[in-house]
């Protein structure tokens, strides 16, 4: 591997490891109940093994749908943490690799983006 990408791909990392901690604080920082965090939590866990059946089609992710429903009914904050963390559960199921943190990035950002 050149030196020269190498670097990019550090600086990559750093910068998409900035954006969220950036954005956990945000959500930190609005106090979210012990309510709110149980919902988010069933929400990811839901995200996470509606996947699971769906994994071998290519293009179907059942996530998708609850992840958007999530940033519509609780507001774009709650949605990009589950956007955020559902890669990671998935990923303990399907494998981890380098395209987990751009799932993460996709549908946190995702999230955020819509129009509500």
């Amino acid at each position: 591997m050149e030196i020269m990408s190498l670097t990019y791909w550090i600086i990559f990392f750093i910068l998409i490891v900035g954006i969220f901690i950036v954005f956990f604080k945000m959500f930190e920082k609005s106090k979210p109940t012990v309510e709110n965090i149980v919902i988010i939590a069933i929400l990811i866990a839901i995200a996470a093994l509606g996947t699971l059946p769906t994994a071998a089609i290519p293009g179907v992710q059942a996530a998708s749908f609850i992840i958007i429903m999530t940033g519509i009914v609780f507001g774009k904050k709650t949605g990009f943490v589950t956007g955020a963390l559902t890669p990671i559960v998935t990923g303990l199921f399907l494998g981890l690799g380098f395209w987990t943190v751009l799932q993460m990035i996709g549908w946190g950002l995702w999230v955020l983006l819509q129009e509500s």
